[in-house]
C-alpha cells in the first residue's frame, strides 16, 4: 500500500476518534476541534514519506493533536483569558460596542503611559514574543505575567456596577479592542 493509501486509512479510521479528542480537549469548541484536527491530518499528510505506518499511527496521531492542541491555546490564550463565558463576542451590538470603546477609553485612561504601553505589547504579542516583551520592560516571564494581572485586576475593580450579564460582555469587548481612544 502507498503512503497517500495509508494516509487515507489513517484518515478514514481515526478521523471522528480524534475529534472527539479534541472536542473534549477544547471544552465543546466545535470550531477549534475541526481546526485542530485538520491540522492533526496536514502535519500526517507533510510527514507521510518518514512515518511509520505500520507501527503505532494512532499513537502519533494523538501526540501530535496534543501538540496542536496546546498550540492553539497559546495563540488564542488571550480571547480565551479575557471572555471566558463568552461564546460569541461578534453577536453584541453596535450600540454597545461604542458605548464599550468608550467604557474602555476611560477605563485605560487611569494608567499611566508606561502601563498602558505594557499592556498594548503584551496583547498585541504572539505568544513567541511575549519574552520579547519581558525582555524589552527588563522582566522576567513570571514578573510580566504578574504585573499585566495587577493591571487587569485594577482596571476590572474601577468599573461601575451593572448586572452580571451586561458586565461580562463588556469586560470582554472592551479587552479585545484594548484601544486607547484619547
Amino acid at each position: 500500500m502507498d503512503k497517500d493509501a495509508q494516509c487515507n486509512a489513517a484518515a478514514e479510521q481515526y478521523y471522528q476518534p480524534l475529534y472527539r479528542y479534541c472536542l473534549l480537549q477544547l471544552g465543546g469548541d466545535l470550531s477549534a476541534a475541526d481546526d485542530c484536527v485538520q491540522e492533526t491530518f496536514l502535519r500526517m499528510l507533510e510527514k507521510k514519506d518518514t512515518l511509520d505506518f505500520t507501527g503505532n499511527i494512532r499513537s502519533w496521531l494523538y501526540s501530535t493533536a496534543y501538540r496542536v492542541i496546546k498550540e492553539y491555546r497559546l495563540r488564542n490564550r488571550r480571547e480565551m483569558e479575557l471572555c471566558p463565558g463568552d461564546l460569541d463576542v461578534e453577536t453584541v451590538s453596535a450600540e454597545q460596542d461604542t458605548a464599550s470603546a468608550e467604557e474602555a477609553a476611560k477605563l485605560l485612561s487611569a494608567l499611566s503611559d508606561e502601563e498602558y504601553r505594557l499592556l498594548e505589547a503584551y496583547y498585541d504579542s504572539e505568544h513567541g514574543s511575549k519574552a520579547a516583551v519581558a525582555k524589552e520592560y527588563g522582566m522576567t516571564m513570571a514578573q510580566l505575567y504578574k504585573r499585566v494581572q495587577t493591571l487587569r485586576l485594577r482596571l476590572l475593580r474601577r468599573q461601575p456596577a451593572v448586572d452580571e450579564a451586561e458586565k461580562q460582555q463588556s469586560d470582554c469587548s472592551n479587552r479585545q479592542k484594548f484601544k486607547r481612544g484619547r
